[in-house]
């Protein structure tokens, strides 16, 4: 049987195709985008740690906060590593002082993290290997990007250098309501195909 999260998955990676979002194998991509009334993060890539100081170990769950430029997929209260130096995007993501936590989420848990006054980093699993591939999801019921104190555009933090200089690239959408319909013509299809396999 189809599951609901499977839907979700197949529809985002849909919305992602449609807005020309790539989800390269190097580095770190993540996307945010409003969908029928709620708010999607996807994040997926691999990250190089050389040259980065750590790991120190953190406990974190799928949440976002603009003016820390904090982005974090990936399921609750999971144990992560955290490493530092990185370079955050400025400006940052938004002016909210307010940590929104997501409603769901799941798979693997990554993100990064700029405070001010303090080193910025980012967060990837417990004992994560170099150069592993991730990939994790958060979503934020009956919300839009702006209530979430976000604001749309693409940002990029960076670290390292030379041969192990890597980045994370985030894009913060609100797509035209054009697009949109061919979206959700994508999660028609999801269904029809979910109710075809239930009968069958």
């Amino acid at each position: 049987m189809i599951s609901l999260r499977s839907i979700v998955r197949t529809c985002a990676a849909g919305a992602l195709s449609l807005l020309g979002v790539s989800q390269l194998s190097a580095g770190l991509n993540f996307s945010i985008y409003p969908v029928n009334g709620n708010v999607v993060m996807v994040g997926s890539g691999s990250v190089d740690l050389a040259g980065l100081a750590g790991p120190g170990g953190a406990e974190q769950s799928p949440a976002v906060r603009s003016d820390w430029s904090l982005i974090m997929v990936g399921m609750f209260d999971q144990e992560v590593d955290f490493y530092s130096p990185v370079t955050p995007p400025s400006p940052a993501l938004g002016d909210s002082s307010f940590r929104f936590v997501a409603d769901n989420g799941w798979g693997d848990s990554i993100g990064l993290i700029a405070i001010p006054n303090l080193t910025p980093g980012l967060y990837v699993p417990d004992n994560y290997v170099s150069g592993t591939s991730l990939s994790g999801t958060a979503i934020f019921l009956n919300t839009t990007v702006a209530d979430l104190g976000l604001t749309p555009g693409v940002y990029t933090w960076t670290w390292g250098s030379g041969a192990n200089a890597d980045s994370a690239t985030l894009t913060i959408s609100v797509p035209e309501p054009s697009t949109w319909a061919a979206i959700a013509g994508l999660g028609a299809l999801g269904l029809i195909a979910l109710r075809r396999r239930v009968r069958a």
